[in-house]
């Protein structure tokens, strides 16, 4: 088993989700994302309770790749304070394997 990288973030749309994780496989930070909603999210924003639709993007890459995804997504992302959420977690030598030729630097 090798370590890779999984990176969570939710968007307020499949649409917005969809569009995301197009630019991030397109651009080669991610071998493989998973769109998971719609889920009800609940939060403080700027002094107000809220609750709303979001739809989560699960995004896996290689670690050599990591910072580079986690900045791309800061700066493509639609929200002013994205969720960004980071763990390494073991996968399978083959997975590995393939994920490593998605990604480029």
């Amino acid at each position: 088993m090798q370590t890779i990288a999984i990176i969570e973030t939710t968007v307020g749309s499949k649409e917005a989700a969809q569009q995301l994780a197009m630019k991030l496989v397109e651009a080669k930070r991610a071998g493989c994302i998973q769109i998971d909603g719609p889920l009800t999210s609940i939060f403080n924003w700027q002094g107000s309770l809220c609750e709303e639709t979001e739809f989560r993007l699960t995004c896996k890459t290689v670690q050599s790749m990591r910072q580079l995804t986690i900045e791309f997504l800061q700066a493509n992302h639609p929200y002013e304070v994205p969720e960004i959420i980071v763990a390494d977690v073991e996968a399978s030598e083959s997975y590995v394997a393939w994920l490593a030729t998605q990604v480029t630097q």
